[in-house]
Formats: C-alpha cells, structure tokens, sequence
C-alpha cells in the first residue's frame, strides 16, 4: 500500500532524495493534552491506536539520522538579497520560455527554445502551444481554455507569462524597505546545470543527428530578429533564470526547483520535530527532546543558520527584471510546516521537557512575533489575505492562527480562525460539498484534498481553543463533512486517492461514523490505515469540542445538502472579472458557477 502525503508533502517530498522513502504527514494539529493521556495507555500495553503510536516512533527515529536543517543553500545559491538565511523557492509551475539564437554545434540542447524536461510522449505541440497530452485546447488570441479528462466542467483560464508580470503585479511590488534592487542581478549565481532537454526529448521520440540539424537551422531561421542571445560559454546555465521569461504550466513541476535546499529543510524540520515531540511525550526518552531541540536551534535560533523570519522570496517566478527579484503572494504556502514546529514545541512544553529551556523559548517567541508582523503588514502577505480566497488563504490562517496562540495571544488566534469561517470559507464550499476554486484546476482531486487538508487543521486548532468550527456552514449550507463526502464519490482518475484518507479519518473523528461508511471507504482504500501516524490524531477524545466529542449517544444529524440560498458570484469577484488561483492560472466567475450549481 502506498504511504500517504498529500502535495502539501507529495511536492516537497519528491525534492529530497534522503526522504522519498519516507511519508510525509498532512499538515496536522493535536492537543498536547491527548498525548499526555495517551502516554499512560502506551506504557501499559496495546491499544486500538498502539500501532499507530509506534509508526510515529518508528518515524521519529528514522528522522534522526537525517537532522538537523537550514535553508542555507549548499550550492552557493542565494536570494535576491544575497542573504542566505532567507528563505528562498522557486514557483513550483513556471517554465522558461526562450526562443534561444543558438548555434546548433555550440548548444544544440537549446534550439527548441523551451527549456523543458519533456519525458516521451508526454507533451504535444497543439497550435503552436505546448500543453500535455490528453488536454483538449481551444487557443484565443491571449487566453487558453484547457479541458480536464472527460469531465465537461473541469476548465481552467491560464494567462501566458510572457516578458510581462501577471495582471496588475507591477503594481504590487513592495517599497523599497521590503526589497533591495540587486546592482548585479547575476552576480550571485554560480554555475548550476540547469535540466534542459534534448530536442530529441521534446520531440517526443528518436530523431537522427541530420534531422537535428534540419531543426536546428529551421530553429534559427525561424526566430532571427526575434530570438534570445543565447549564454556565453563563460556565462553559467543559471543565466537562464533571468534571461528567459518564464510561463505557467499549472500541475506540471519544473524540476529545476529541486536545486534549491529550503522546501526540502522546511518540510524535514516540521515532520521531524513532531514526530520527536510526540515520542517524547509517549515515552520520555531524552533523546527525542533533545533532537526536536537542536532542530528547532538550527534551523530558527542559531545565528549561523537560523532563517530569517520573512518569505519576501517564497515562490520566485523568474524571469527578466523586475520579474524574478521577488516572492510571490503563493510562497507563504511553503511555510505552512510552522503549524507542525509550534505543535511540537507545545508537546515539549507540557510533557517536561529539560531541554526546552526558558532561553529557547524566549528565542522562539521573539522570531515568532517578527514572522507574525510579516504576515500581517507586509505587500506580500497582504495579498495572499485578501487575494487568495482558496487553498492559499486556508493555510495562511493556519499559520498566523498558531503563531499568534505561541506569542500568547488567543484572542488573536480566535478572531482569525472565526474572520476566516465567516468570510473566505463562505464561498469555498457549494451545496454539495464541491470546491469549485479547487475543481477547475488541472488536478482537481489533489486540491480538493488539499483545501480539505488546511480546512482541518484550522478547526482543529480552533478545537484546541475551545471553538467548535466543525459545524461552520458555508453560505451554501456545507461543512468541511460535506466536502470530505462530497470527495469520497468523486473519481480521482489518475490522481492519488490515498490524499484523502488521512481527511476522512478526521472527519470520522469529529463528526462520527454511526453507519460505517467511514471505516468501510477508509477499509478498501487503505487496508493498513489503522497503522498510520494520522490514525493517532484522528480521534474523537483528541477533539473535545467536535460535534462527536459534544454528542452523548445522539445519533448523527443528517448534513444538509444543496444550496440553501441562490448563487452569487464569491466575494473575490467584487472587484475583478477574474482571480488567479495561482501565478500565472485564472477562473472566472461564470466558469465556477456551474460548479456551485451542479
């Protein structure tokens, strides 16, 4: 059986080569208190939720060997900046986009002009556009319509980079304070074999070395006047990232982005120091309190390592300048393992532990309150608040609702979990538990999950405050129930239906499973899950404000179903005809209203 990992893992976990044995959890909160209890039914012997307990330590120690984490790049890659304790990715779906003027004899992998890793078969090249093989496309003189399978109402409107930024983020870009002009963008960039392919790999198939030639010339002929110079052979392929304006290929990851160490440090950290903090708490074996420690001290406190609290360079969608010289509102996302850090911490802190001295602790707070004043003011966070009404925001909340709970502030922590489920929440869900937001994407089954994913954990942290936003209700009468129901009888097509699992666990937990249908779905679809981490944190005692935890004997309410109220364009459409799901990728509202109303 496959190990689960939503993409809030799937996308990182593919970067490291150390981890890829290793499963990466969804994104989870649990109450220090439930595993202070569950210590005592561990020491005595077996429980329903023993093996889960033991994949966590099993977990826990295969971590060990790999600590500790920076976002210090190895490779001598540096942000925009030139300050290597600021975190730096690059956007996951963007692509160069050059039509180099290269001389076939001196750089033949660069004549097709794409840049692109293309794997056999994989690609085709439909009027001019290239798009993945079974995508039917409709091309507009500057709009591409892309159909999903077979499924009628899976479009998405993806908008070409091409030597422009997307709309209006010109405009966008932070004061000065917040970005330094580089006088040298290229200075920083050491030679780093950027993956470009063959022309007989985007051709799709096996082509002689006369017929490369023939390409080759057509190649330069065609784009003379028009082409991009291409590299000295002094000049280090990394020119390449901002040389070439980049576009969009949304689903499709750019495995470049694998150059870069602080995905892969960010999501080792978080799954480490949890799984540390809980074994801690089980067992009170020093060692693991003490690893979780020097994790956290390396990769937030120590002054040679530590990250500085800010993401102004998360998600970089290179390219020509201004392009390329900063973050994007998506790269906020990366961070969301944060949830993970202050969970553990919090474990620590309530099991005992010696080694979370009150030093430590004093350290972390002061990043934490620098972190939460970058979530807060500045242009790029700002954004991601008040643009991102989808998945992105889901996980903003996540982060700033734990952030503010470790600086001692609940009340804050409170007001942001209940703006969210009476604002951005309100349009995420339709009658029938549908995301349209998430649906009309290219792998709509995937971000289901994944907004269910971030969805979760914010009521599971406002769980752990006391709330109950487990019964929050859309404006179309849905709950996250709905929407976890909803996605149980969609049909993931090639997609990875082991993502949802570990959500329909939750779900089982927080509003019960009198009929079953949740253990059965859970049964068929992952015959082990009792053995899973998440199997630990998915019950009901673990979250005593959820309807099931609240219901005494009670059978289970019916979930309202179907639109209580007419459909009206989401609040994000107020001031635009069009939102970008991600940088680059567009919707409108009359493409997901027949998802509301479906």
């Amino acid at each position: 059986m496959k190990s689960v990992s939503s993409f809030s893992s799937s996308f990182f976990l593919l970067l490291s080569t150390p981890l890829r044995a290793f499963a990466v959890d969804s994104l989870d909160w649990v109450h220090q208190d439930y595993v202070i209890q569950q210590a005592q039914h561990y020491s005595i012997g077996r429980t329903s939720i023993h093996d889960a307990m033991e994949a966590i330590i099993q977990g826990a120690n295969k971590y060990s060997r790999l600590g500790p984490w920076s976002v210090e790049n190895k490779n001598n890659i540096l942000p925009p900046s030139n300050d290597s304790h600021d975190y730096l990715s690059w956007a996951p779906y963007h692509w160069p986009d050059c039509n180099w003027c290269a001389d076939a004899k001196a750089f033949p992998m660069l004549v097709d002009g794409r840049g692109n890793r293309a794997k056999k078969k994989t690609f085709t090249t439909v009027a001019g556009k290239h798009v993945p093989k079974g995508h039917k496309l409709r091309d507009g003189s500057s709009t591409v319509f892309l159909r999903h399978g077979q499924a009628m109402k899976d479009r998405i409107t993806r908008y070409k980079h091409a030597t422009t930024l997307p709309l209006n983020r010109s405009s966008e870009l932070p004061s000065q304070d917040e970005s330094e002009p580089l006088n040298n963008p290229q200075a920083h960039l050491e030679p780093f074999p950027m993956p470009v392919p063959s022309t007989t790999a985007l051709q799709g198939g096996s082509a002689s070395s006369g017929r490369t030639a023939r390409l080759s010339r057509a190649a330069t002929k065609t784009l003379k006047g028009t082409c991009t110079p291409s590299p000295a052979s002094s000049m280090p392929a990394s020119a390449t990232w901002t040389t070439c304006p980049y576009i969009t290929r949304d689903g499709q990851v750019n495995p470049d982005v694998r150059t870069l160490n602080g995905p892969v440090a960010i999501t080792a950290v978080s799954q480490a120091v949890l799984y540390n903090a809980v074994t801690y708490g089980l067992t009170r074996s020093p060692d693991y309190s003490r690893r979780a420690a020097r994790w956290i001290d390396v990769f937030f406190l120590s002054s040679s390592t530590r990250m500085n609290p800010h993401m102004k360079f998360g998600q970089i969608v290179r390219g020509p300048r201004p392009s390329g010289q900063l973050g994007t509102y998506t790269g906020i996302l990366d961070l969301r393992g944060l949830v993970k850090i202050i969970n553990g911490i919090f474990i620590l802190k309530s099991s005992g532990s010696p080694d979370w001295t009150a030093s430590r602790d004093k350290g972390m707070r002061a990043w934490i309150l620098q972190y939460i004043g970058w979530l807060e003011n500045s242009s790029i966070a700002k954004m991601t608040a008040s643009r991102a009404k989808f998945n992105h925001a889901s996980f903003y909340v996540s982060q700033l609702a734990v952030t503010k709970i470790f600086a001692g502030d609940q009340q804050g922590a409170i007001d942001v979990l209940w703006h969210f489920f009476n604002s951005q929440f309100m349009d995420q869900l339709a009658g029938s538990g549908e995301q349209p937001f998430e649906a009309v994407r290219t792998r709509p089954f995937h971000y289901r999950c994944f907004n269910i994913e971030a969805l979760i954990t914010n009521a599971k942290i406002g769980d752990f405050l006391g709330l109950d936003l487990w019964s929050a209700r859309s404006k179309y009468g849905a709950t996250i129930q709905t929407a976890v129901d909803y996605a149980i009888k969609t049909k993931p097509d090639d997609e990875d239906i082991h993502e949802l699992v570990p959500h329909v666990a939750s779900v089982a937990a927080a509003y019960g499973d009198p009929d079953g249908k949740y253990a059965a779905f859970m049964s068929r679809t992952m015959a082990d899950y009792e053995s899973k981490p998440f199997w630990f944190y998915d019950q009901t005692q673990a979250l005593p404000n959820s309807p099931a935890a609240r219901r005494t004997g009670r059978r289970q309410e019916n979930v309202v179903f179907g639109p209580l109220i007419e459909f009206s364009c989401p609040m994000v459409f107020d001031n635009s005809n069009k939102v970008e799901l991600d940088m680059g990728v567009y919707t409108t509202c009359s493409e997901l209203r027949a998802f509301y109303e479906y």
